[in-house]
């Protein structure tokens, strides 16, 4: 399904390491997309919000995680 995605980033700092998290929302609309990035961000980036293929059709992470565990288990086989 094609959806608007904007893209961000989550440092963690890991004892003197800093990690890096590359995350997504998910959106219908350009205008949902661009009050959620202006809410986070304060700032307009064209390069966020662009309507691209994604299997992610929510920002549940629950929904999220269920797909991925479907993906996986249909890519390698129920090894339970």
């Amino acid at each position: 399904m094609f959806k608007f995605i904007f893209t961000f980033h989550i440092f963690v700092l890991d004892g003197s390491l800093v990690n890096r998290i590359d995350s997504q929302f998910v959106f219908d609309s350009l205008v949902e997309c661009r009050t959620a990035e202006m809410l986070i961000q304060k700032q307009e980036d064209p390069n966020n919000c662009t309507k691209q293929y994604t299997n992610q059709a929510s920002n549940n992470s629950l929904d999220n995680l269920d797909m991925l565990m479907k993906s996986y288990y249909d890519s390698n086989g129920d090894k339970s």
